[in-house]
C-alpha cells in the first residue's frame, strides 16, 4: 500500500542496447531485451522468470543439462541388453567421457548467459568457463570417437588421443588470456539472420540460439 500515493518506481526488466555497458554489448544486430547491470545474484537467478535476449540462450541448454543424463543413462542401459555381446568396459568408459564433456559444456554455457549482466569481472569469468566447456565437449566428442575410428590400432588410438588431449590443454591456457577474448579475434562472423533483419531476432531465432539448439540436438543424437 502507497500512502503517499507518490508513483512508485520500477526498475526496468530490460533496456535496449543504447542503456547497457560496452562489457555487455556484443552483438550489434541484437538491439533490445538487455538486462541492465546488475551485481546481486538473487535477482540475476529470478531473470529466469521473465524474457529477455538471454532467455533462449540459458534455457536450451539447461533443459539440455537437465535432459542429457536421462539419454546418457537409456543408452549405457540398452548396451547393457544381452544382444550385445562384445560390449566392454571401455565402451562404457568413452561413451561416459562424452556424456560427462557434453554435460559440463552445457551447465558453463547456461551459467555463463545467464550471469552475464553481473559485472565486468564475473561476466569475463564466465565467459572463460563458457569457452572451456566448448573445449571439454570437443575433447570428449574426439576421444570417443578416436577409440572406434582407430578401434584395432591401438598405436594410433593412443597417439591422436594425446594429440586431441595436448591441443585441447593449449586450448585451454590460450582462451584464458583476456586479451584473447576480445572482438579483435572475431573477425570472421555471419551473425546470419539477425544481421539481415536487425532488431527482429533480439528475443527469439538469434544465429547464437541457433548454435544453441544445434549442440543441444548433438548431444541427444550421439
Amino acid at each position: 500500500m502507497n500512502p503517499t500515493n507518490d508513483p512508485i518506481y520500477q526498475p526496468e526488466r530490460t533496456v535496449t542496447g543504447q542503456k547497457i555497458f560496452g562489457w555487455q554489448f556484443d552483438n550489434k544486430y541484437i538491439l533490445r531485451g538487455y538486462r541492465p547491470a546488475n551485481a546481486d545474484y538473487p535477482k540475476i537467478f529470478r531473470s529466469l522468470t521473465f524474457l529477455h535476449n538471454e532467455s533462449c540462450n540459458v534455457y536450451t541448454h539447461l533443459i539440455g543439462a537437465l535432459l542429457l543424463p536421462l539419454v546418457a543413462t537409456t543408452l549405457l542401459r540398452y548396451l547393457a541388453e544381452p544382444k550385445f555381446l562384445n560390449v566392454s568396459t571401455m565402451d562404457y568408459a568413452v561413451f561416459g567421457i562424452y556424456f560427462w564433456c557434453s554435460e559440463v559444456c552445457l551447465i558453463l554455457s547456461a551459467l555463463y548467459h545467464l550471469m552475464q549482466p553481473h559485472s565486468y569481472q564475473v561476466e569475463q569469468f564466465w565467459h572463460g568457463m563458457d569457452l572451456l566447456g566448448i573445449v571439454f565437449m570437443t575433447v570428449g566428442t574426439l576421444f570417443s570417437g578416436i577409440y572406434y575410428v582407430f578401434f584395432c590400432e591401438a598405436s594410433w588410438q593412443q597417439l591422436h588421443w594425446a594429440m586431441v588431449l595436448a591441443m585441447g590443454t593449449v586450448t585451454s591456457i590460450l582462451i584464458s588470456n583476456p586479451l584473447l577474448k576480445t572482438p579483435r579475434w572475431r573477425n570472421i562472423k555471419f551473425r546470419i539472420p539477425e544481421r539481415l533483419a536487425p532488431g527482429k531476432f533480439d528475443i527469439w531465432g538469434s544465429s547464437h540460439q541457433i548454435f544453441h539448439v544445434a549442440i543441444c540436438w548433438r548431444c541427444g543424437t550421439v
